[in-house]
């Protein structure tokens, strides 16, 4: 997660007469007010998408399966629906923003190379050593099975097994033992491409963002599971990030003008999927899905600068501590919950032994609720007892 401070800020105006933004250079204070904000509840959305997922399970010797239960059924599709698969993209969006904000060249590249290798790179090696060991200390419980949902097999590795789970993963879906960290190692991949990226919004305008859209909107609906997918996804929002930057384009004012009609989609897509997800394939509600993340990211940038601008947030996020916590912790979240998600939900259900429906329900939410409280936990305890780690964990050194 690229962390969203350090932008050159000049303040940005609407024409409203002409309806044409005056251009400057660098982040305007309201966007970094915005990306300020939504910093924190995306990691949180990320958490909740994985933790609410409708796949059936096991646990006590119980298959818990949700179609027959209405509430918790409405629950999971409701967060897998409106809430899944705009965050990442939205991550990607602020990260090619700020990547090119006040400008590119061959040594702003070098220096920002060097910076993001130390708040990128090394997290990222960490956590899925991390990972790795976590998969390995269940070879010393009694149940292993569970490791099976995790990386497909026991903890019978090769050298190459963990270097390739290290970076390509071990999976069909070729995700990375720290799973949620494939966002960290696609935005690596097109910081490295940062200077053909900068080139062609150059040279070709908007062009590459058609190009790439199609291509990550094929993927997408086609339910591609593999490193197009995640490359298409990094390379278009990413690019759309840059696009703003290079063009000297502030995002706030000209999505706040938009935010209607994005919502009015977004929520009709939303709504059509839903009552339509026994009836219509599972490619034409993809397809529906890939049309209604722009207008999330639209949304989600709206309401930020909306609320962003009262004095209410000021009095919130003012505070210097919490401003400087909040990056942290939420890098913190991002990547630890992948981790931990699967098995702490096992847990959750096996303590609580939940039967009816509303019980499940509940029980969802608690197991979300705790795990949140578990990380956090985590995090202030590293930062009172090993700050250095803290940082490393964060990707705040």
């Amino acid at each position: 997660m690229e962390a969203p401070a350090a932008a050159e800020q000049n303040p940005l105006n609407t024409d409203q007469s002409q309806g044409q933004l005056r251009r400057t250079r660098g982040v305007s204070e309201l966007t970094s007010r915005i990306i300020a904000l939504v910093r924190f509840p995306l990691p949180l959305a990320v958490m909740a998408v994985h933790v609410f997922r409708t796949k059936p399970f096991t646990a006590h010797g119980v298959d818990y399966s949700f179609d027959d239960m209405p509430l918790t059924h409405t629950l999971l599709s409701f967060v897998q629906q409106f809430v899944a698969d705009f965050s990442v993209p939205t991550f990607f969006f602020i990260s090619g923003l700020l990547f090119f904000a006040g400008g590119f060249s061959a040594e702003i590249y070098r220096r920002k190379l060097k910076r993001r290798a130390r708040s990128l790179l090394i997290p990222y090696i960490v956590w899925n050593l991390l990972a790795l060991g976590y998969i390995a200390a269940f070879e010393l419980l009694p149940f292993k099975s569970d490791i099976a949902s995790i990386c497909g097999k026991g903890f019978e590795f090769t050298v190459g097994d963990i270097l390739r789970g290290m970076w390509v993963g071990l999976r069909d879906t070729n995700v990375p033992f720290a799973g949620t960290l494939w966002f960290i190692r696609e935005l690596m991949t097109v910081i490295v491409l940062s200077p053909l990226l900068a080139w062609m919004v150059r040279k070709l305008r908007w062009w590459p963002l058609v190009a790439f859209w199609a291509v990550w909107a094929a993927c997408f609906v086609v339910g591609s599971e593999g490193y197009l997918r995640f490359i298409s996804s990094a390379l278009l929002f990413f690019t759309a990030g840059a696009y703003f930057s290079l063009n000297h384009l502030d995002p706030a004012p000209i999505f706040v003008r938009r935010w209607r009609r994005a919502l009015a989609m977004f929520v009709g897509l939303g709504v059509v999927t839903v009552t339509c997800s026994e009836s219509l394939p599972a490619e034409a509600l993809r397809a529906l899905k890939a049309l209604s993340i722009p207008c999330a990211l639209v949304i989600v940038f709206a309401v930020a600068a909306i609320w962003g601008g009262t004095s209410l947030r000021q009095r919130l996020l003012g505070q210097r501590a919490l401003s400087d916590a909040i990056p942290g912790i939420a890098f913190f979240i991002f990547a630890a919950h992948g981790i931990l998600f699967f098995h702490w939900k096992i847990a959750m259900f096996t303590l609580l032994r939940p039967e009816s429906d509303a019980a499940c329900a509940l029980t969802f939410i608690a197991t979300y609720a705790t795990l949140f409280l578990l990380i956090c936990a985590v995090y202030l305890l590293l930062g009172r007892i090993f700050p250095t780690i803290q940082r490393l964990l964060s990707g705040r050194l």
